[in-house]
């Protein structure tokens, strides 16, 4: 095919940007045939590593495993939720989030570093681990958030080293993240946050600490 032909016009003559590159090498770490992994943050990054381990652990254990196989996939997120439940009741529910968030980020991670999941696994597994699925059904899963849970001294502990040594936040300005840990500290000692320390340490829904009488007293001082 004929090129089309130029229109006069005023002005520069467009430039030939091709002709403009002879002589440019081309990085090959950049043009290649390697698939580019969307760009995510690095805690995102560090969740993948965390379910990849997962599945290494898991191959460790039981021998040589393939996600191209249904059944290998079925008894990981198996193994993985009886992992989920120990030290639970068998009457007691779970919350069927966490083991869906479990293996989101493996087949996120495995895609991204790894290879290919068959869809069509993706798909049955997902369904394998709803509440209403064979598996949902065995490990007791709900879909809401599961039983209430209470604060504990340990939480304030976890989320004060979270704040300070994991949090990839970079801050506007460094004092602002003394502000968030001290709006932190005042939602743990409000008299609202006391009855969750008391009832987790009473027995299981006892319902000790959820009323209590608390008193404040106020001090004003006045300047003659």
């Amino acid at each position: 095919m004929d090129r089309p032909k130029k229109m006069s016009g005023r002005g520069p003559a467009p430039k030939n940007y091709m002709t403009l590159q002879e002589g440019v090498e081309i990085p090959s770490s950049i043009v290649n045939d390697k698939p580019v992994n969307k760009n995510v943050e690095n805690i995102t990054e560090k969740n993948y590593e965390r379910q990849l381990r997962n599945w290494d652990d898991f191959v460790e254990a039981f021998g040589p495993r393939s996600v191209d196989s249904l059944e290998d996939l079925k008894e990981y997120v198996l193994r993985l939720g009886l992992a989920m439940r120990a030290g639970l009741r068998p009457e007691q529910k779970l919350a069927a989030k966490g083991i869906k968030s479990y293996w989101k980020k493996f087949t996120a991670g495995y895609n991204r570093e790894r290879g290919t999941i068959p869809k069509d696994h993706v798909l049955s597994v997902t369904r394998l681990i709803e509440p209403r699925g064979a598996l949902g059904k065995l490990l007791n899963l709900v879909a809401d958030t599961g039983p209430r849970r209470h604060a504990t001294a340990e939480v304030l502990t976890w989320a004060g080293e979270f704040s300070w040594t994991l949090d990839w936040k970079i801050f506007a300005q460094p004092r602002l993240r003394i502000d968030h840990w001290t709006v932190l500290q005042a939602a743990a000692f409000t008299a609202a946050r006391v009855s969750d320390y008391i009832e987790s340490s009473a027995r299981y829904q006892s319902n000790v600490g959820l009323h209590y009488k608390v008193a404040f007293v106020a001090r004003h001082c006045f300047k003659p």
